[in-house]
C-alpha cells in the first residue's frame, strides 16, 4: 500500500487535540495501531506505538459523558479514513480521502464539532 499519511505524524496531531479538547461531555478512548502484518484482523488492536513495526492504520473512539462511543475514526496509511459518527439516534458513516495531516486535523475538527452539536 502506498504510504500517504505518516501516521507517526497524525498520532502528534491527535495527541495534541486530546490534550487541548475540554468539552467534558466527550473523551477520547485509546489511540489504536495496525500493523501491516495484522492488516486484515479483527483485532485487538494495539495501543502502544512501540509494538507496531509497521504501521498500516491509527484509530479513536470517542465516548458520550454516560460513556458510551458515539464517534471514531481510522486513519489509513493510504491516504484515507474510515469516520463514522451517531447523531441524531442514527450512525452515518464515510470513507474520507485525506492526503496530509493538515486535513487530519480538519477531520478531527469536523468530527469534534459534530458531535458537539449532537
Amino acid at each position: 500500500m502506498n504510504r500517504v499519511i505518516d501516521l507517526d505524524d497524525a498520532a502528534c496531531v491527535l495527541a495534541a487535540m486530546r490534550a487541548s479538547w475540554t468539552d467534558g461531555r466527550m473523551r477520547f478512548g485509546p489511540t489504536t495501531w495496525r500493523d501491516e502484518r495484522d492488516e486484515f484482523a479483527e483485532g485487538p488492536f494495539e495501543e502502544r506505538r512501540s509494538p507496531v513495526a509497521d504501521p498500516f492504520s491509527l484509530g479513536v473512539q470517542l465516548f458520550g459523558p454516560d460513556g458510551d462511543q458515539v464517534g471514531g475514526v481510522v486513519l489509513f496509511r493510504g491516504g484515507w479514513a474510515d469516520v463514522w459518527v451517531l447523531a441524531d439516534g442514527r450512525i452515518e458513516d464515510a470513507s474520507v480521502d485525506v492526503a496530509t495531516v493538515g486535513e487530519v486535523r480538519v477531520l478531527l475538527e469536523n468530527l469534534l464539532g459534530t458531535l458537539a452539536r449532537s
